[in-house]
C-alpha cells in the first residue's frame, strides 16, 4: 500500500477555537490548511488566525461582495455569508492571496483529487457528514481539506495524467477536518489525519454517490 500525506509535520487548524463565526467556518480554516499543505504562504495575520482573517476578507471586500451579488443574487439578498458559497469562497481567496491559488470545479473525479495530491497540491471538499448530538443521528452540511490517500497501485508516484489513476485500488482519502472525526459523529473534536474509506468519500462528498465532485483545487 502507498500512503501519500501532504499535512505530515505541519500544524493542523480546527475550526472550533476560531474567534469568527467557529460554527460556520469550516471552508475558510479547510482553505487555510490546504494553502499551507500546497506550500503556499498565507498574507501576514499578525497576531490573528489566518482562517479569521480569510473570513472577514470573504465577507467584507469590496470585490468578492460585489461578485457575490452579481454572480448569487438570491443568497446576497438572503444575507448567506459568502464564506459558504464555493465558487464567492475561489474568488475571494485568490483576492485575499493576490494571485491565483486555487479552481473550483463542480464536477471533478476523485481520481484528479489523488493526482492533485500525488502533485503535492491539496484539495478542499464539501459533502454531508454523519453527526450525532443528544444521541441523534443526523448529517450535516460541512467542508474539509483533502490532503492524502491510501492506494494499492505501487506505480502512484510516476504517473503523469490523472487518467493513469486506478480508481479500483484507491483505498481511502486521508482528510484533516476542521470540526473533528466523522467517523465518531464528531463526538472526538481531533480531525487530524482522518482516514475515509473511499466508498465513504464516494458516499459523502458533494455530489453523493457520483465520482463527480465539488472541489477547491489548490493550483
Amino acid at each position: 500500500m502507498v500512503t501519500v500525506n501532504l499535512s505530515q509535520g505541519k500544524d493542523y487548524f480546527t475550526q472550533r477555537n476560531n474567534k469568527v463565526d467557529p460554527n460556520g467556518t469550516c471552508g475558510p480554516t479547510s482553505m487555510v490548511m490546504a494553502l499551507l499543505y500546497s506550500g503556499y504562504k498565507l498574507p501576514d495575520c499578525g497576531d490573528r488566525q489566518p482562517e479569521d482573517v480569510l473570513t472577514e476578507f470573504l465577507r467584507t471586500d469590496p470585490e468578492v461582495q460585489e461578485y457575490f451579488k452579481k454572480m448569487y443574487p438570491i443568497e446576497f439578498s438572503k444575507k448567506v455569508p459568502a464564506n459558504e458559497l464555493a465558487p464567492v469562497r475561489a474568488f475571494g481567496t485568490n483576492r485575499w492571496m493576490k494571485k491565483e491559488v486555487n479552481r473550483f470545479a463542480w464536477t471533478a473525479r476523485i481520481q484528479e483529487i489523488v493526482f492533485y495530491i500525488k502533485e503535492k497540491k491539496a484539495c478542499v471538499v464539501s459533502g454531508q457528514w454523519p453527526y450525532r448530538a443528544g444521541g441523534v443521528e443526523k448529517t450535516i452540511g460541512h467542508i474539509v481539506c483533502v490532503c492524502g490517500f491510501q492506494t494499492a497501485q505501487d506505480d502512484i508516484e510516476n504517473i503523469r495524467d490523472s487518467s493513469q489513476v486506478d480508481s479500483s485500488r484507491i483505498i481511502s482519502l486521508i482528510i484533516d477536518d476542521p470540526y473533528g472525526d466523522y467517523r465518531t459523529g464528531y463526538t472526538d473534536a481531533r480531525g487530524n489525519d482522518v482516514i475515509v474509506p473511499y466508498n465513504d468519500f464516494l458516499k459523502i462528498v458533494k455530489e453523493p454517490g457520483q465520482n463527480r465532485k465539488w472541489v477547491h483545487f489548490i493550483v
